[in-house]
């Protein structure tokens, strides 16, 4: 990218420099970079998901109780009543591989070299002159709230009409088509330009797809049983016995905050039958995964999200673009300058932390 050195740095060999270890030097060096790739988008203003009840992919679980420990109750810690069965429904965000946050995804995904003109105009999209966006079925809140993902409203609806704004496509030049979840990772499906579901790192398992980089870090949030005294800061969680899954970033979350080492389970669905049995005071699970089980769930409470480490780059949901898509440049180039403006700060603080608030 001439005349823009952090730009071409961030942007090294095709592929987004990974930007998980953040220090005072790196952070400035990606805060010039993506306003570098900002200014590539100059000149390009031309032309809920609704809750529904568990479907087929849902599971149960049961478990059995079990008595608080009593180390815990010496502690002065809030406890919650642990004295009954719960019957759990998992849904496919708990059970799905993208249910375990990393502490290795970056902001950045596979990504082509910018187009020279990311106009509405000078896209190749499916349909000449309109942006086909795809999301699966049904969808839920609080990434797709109201009437459908065309209400705007929700945080993947908010950021998928940004970024076609961003790109030259108004409301008018921007159509919907439902796009299943599994062949979009596979490569399979087609009819679309850009697709919005959640995807995370732990999707990036096939070379039959390109990524945007990330509009949403995906945090560890705390799961518990409903009930009194649940707590309201970190400082709280010390002396809670809480449960993480393995190969994620929430058992080291667990130890930073708490001085103690979380028990440490295969899965996340695992790690939620612990807390059905009282075997645990807590599950710390990837947010969108506590989110959907809190909603699946009303015996159970989403008590926040937990603050993340400030050198670790949280996993990122990012756009999902058809292998080689000629339009992944522009995208990934779109996305940094909503993020440099605040944008997607803006639309993660209307959706998403009035359901998961963060502990402090």
């Amino acid at each position: 990218m001439p005349g823009c050195p952090a730009a071409e740095k961030f942007f090294r060999g095709g592929n987004v420099v990974d930007r998980r270890v953040i220090d005072g030097g790196s952070r400035t060096g990606w805060l010039a970079a993506a306003l570098c790739a900002g200014l590539l988008l100059t000149g390009c203003a031309a032309p809920a998901r609704t809750a529904s009840a568990p479907d087929s992919s849902t599971a149960t679980v049961v478990a059995s109780p079990t008595e608080p420990s009593e180390a815990a109750a010496d502690t002065g810690s809030p406890t919650v009543e642990q004295s009954s069965s719960l019957q759990l429904v998992l849904p496919p965000e708990v059970t799905s591989t993208s249910a375990v946050a990393t502490a290795s995804g970056s902001a950045g995904g596979s990504t082509a070299p910018p187009l020279p003109d990311c106009t509405g105009g000078g896209l190749p999209t499916v349909t000449p002159g309109t942006l086909t966006i795809g999301t699966g079925t049904p969808t839920a809140s609080p990434w797709f709230v109201g009437a459908g993902p065309s209400s705007g409203e929700g945080l993947e609806s908010a950021v998928a009409y940004a970024l076609a704004a961003a790109l030259g496509y108004d409301r008018e030049h921007v159509v919907w088509t439902t796009v299943d979840r599994g062949q979009a990772i596979a490569g399979t499906a087609g009819g679309f330009d850009l697709d919005f579901d959640q995807f995370t790192a732990p999707d990036v398992g096939t070379v039959g797809v390109d990524y945007s980089t990330g509009y949403f870090p995906v945090t560890d949030a705390l799961v518990m049983r409903q009930g009194p005294g649940l707590p309201t800061s970190t400082s709280a969680l010390s002396g809670l016995s809480l449960a993480a899954a393995t190969g994620g970033s929430a058992a080291a979350t667990v130890q930073r905050l708490t001085g103690a080492n979380a028990e440490t389970v295969g899965s996340a669905a695992e790690v939620l039958a612990e807390l059905a049995a009282g075997s645990v005071s807590g599950a710390v699970l990837p947010v969108h995964a506590a989110i959907a089980v809190t909603a699946a769930n009303p015996g159970l409470a989403l008590v926040g999200q937990l603050p993340t480490d400030p050198k670790i780059q949280p996993d990122q949901f990012k756009v999902l673009l058809p292998a080689g898509s000629a339009l992944t440049g522009c995208v990934s180039t779109a996305i940094d300058k909503l993020r440099v403006e605040g944008a997607l700060d803006g639309f993660a603080n209307q959706w998403v932390t009035p359901v998961a608030p963060t502990l402090n």
